[in-house]
């Protein structure tokens, strides 16, 4: 922390350009250092190859595998505090509660750091049984995140997000926080919810279960996911490392 307090606002001063991921990154950087707007690109990211739909058949065999055969939700992330896996447990614990579905929940992430209080939560919950923690699994989240109802990610604060990029490249519908950078990643792609409100969280799972709005979220996301590419990234990269080169 005393590193990042000291040198950074030094080295975002002493840059010739600065390149972040998100407008939001941006507006953020202008606010903590003081650096003008003119200063300042961004170039999104995107995904790595392998984020596909699959079909009905392989989604039953990834259920079999992880969510006892039953549909699930996924979260897609690290384990902190940051990520908001308390409110997301709390909301399962009241869609379960108002909702008579065998849907499961699978969180698949590391645990970073202060996991505490997330695994104290979930050992209370009446739920628990239904929530499937993969941890450090050797599947990769690109064989398991197509087989998803859902991307549930109530995340705090995000530079970028790209969880839910990869839910759309799989063809998954996502449920996302409305704060930070997610809205600008995800636009009308997503069911857009209060991290803060467990409440909200939950009923979000409720309404994404309906057919008709998955499939409309899911084409959406398929139009969405073309506003970021890595090629043109690379391009804008390129042509800001060629204009301080002369």
């Amino acid at each position: 922390l005393l590193f990042l307090q000291r040198f950074f606002p030094q080295y975002h001063k002493a840059a010739g350009r600065i390149i972040t991921v998100s407008n939001f990154t941006k507006q953020d950087i202008i606010k903590q250092y003081g650096i003008p707007d003119s200063k300042i690109d961004v170039a999104y990211n995107s995904v790595p190859d392998g984020f596909n739909a699959i079909t009905e058949t392989q989604k039953q065999e990834v259920r079999n595998r992880y969510s006892s055969g039953e549909k699930f939700f996924i979260y897609v992330g690290s384990l902190h505090p940051r990520k908001n896996l308390e409110g997301l447990l709390s909301a399962f614990e009241i869609f379960k509660a108002k909702n008579t579905s065998d849907i499961k929940l699978l969180i698949f992430g590391r645990a970073a750091f202060k996991t505490g209080p997330i695994f104290k939560l979930y050992e209370k919950l009446k739920c628990k049984e239904d929530i499937v923690f993969l941890g450090d699994s050797s599947v990769r989240v690109q064989d398991i995140l197509p087989a998803a109802e859902a991307l549930c990610y109530p995340s705090l604060f995000e530079g970028f997000g790209i969880p839910i990029l990869e839910a759309f490249h799989s063809e998954v519908a996502v449920i996302s926080s409305n704060v930070s950078s997610m809205p600008e990643v995800a636009g009308d792609a997503a069911l857009l919810i209060d991290p803060e409100d467990p409440e909200s969280i939950a009923g979000a799972m409720n309404d994404v279960l309906d057919p008709s709005l998955r499939a409309e979220l899911i084409t959406r996301g398929r139009s969405r996911r073309e506003k970021f590419s890595w090629d043109s990234s690379a391009r804008i990269i390129y042509d800001r490392l060629i204009e301080i080169a002369r």
